[in-house]
């Protein structure tokens, strides 16, 4: 196919689906999710996704937005380089050297929150995870600091609640017996 944005999570890969579209499909089963609109007439060129929120950027310029599978919102962003947390985007100001983080777990864009300053400009001009990164798992962003020490600052915004993807002991083939199960 065509070479585009694309993210996996889980057993969700997504992909841009031509201009203003993106689409999930079911690894498992090579079932196709409803198509999600972005609203606006680019293809994706990066595509990030983490819990129930789905990154798509057409280009360090062009339009960007978090869509919300949970409520179904579709939330315009600023443009530039990116990475996604749960509920939450990170960008580095290489001008100024600061890690501004923009909440969007509400499914609007908050004021942008200054999480660090004079985090090292990286060797490339997209620096993300290299000089600083974000654990789409807990909530933190990691960076380096001008003295080469590293630092781990707590985003802050509220984490989507843990749940179970997989019902308890689907991986397991018939006869098989898992702990807590015997006989």
């Amino acid at each position: 196919g065509p070479i585009t944005g694309a993210a996996l999570w889980v057993d969700t890969l997504w992909r841009s689906d031509g201009a203003g579209q993106l689409q999930g499909t079911n690894l498992d089963t090579n079932t196709a999710a409803t198509p999600v609109a972005t609203g606006v007439n680019c293809v994706a060129s990066e595509i990030q996704a983490t819990q129930r929120w789905i990154y798509w950027s057409c280009g360090a310029n062009g339009p960007a937005g978090v869509y919300d599978e949970q409520t179904h919102a579709d939330i315009p962003v600023p443009s530039g380089p990116m990475l996604l947390g749960d509920g939450y985007l990170v960008q580095h100001d290489s001008t100024t050297g600061d890690l501004v983080m923009y909440d969007v777990h509400a499914d609007s864009v908050a004021a942008p929150v200054t999480l660090a300053t004079a985090v090292t400009n990286g060797p490339a001009t997209d620096d993300r995870n290299i000089t600083w990164a974000v654990d789409k798992y807990s909530g933190d962003v990691a960076y380096v600091a001008a003295d080469d020490s590293v630092h781990v600052v707590d985003a802050g915004v509220p984490a989507t609640p843990v749940a179970i993807t997989y019902p308890p002991g689907a991986w397991l083939q018939e006869g098989q017996v898992s702990f807590g199960q015997y006989g």
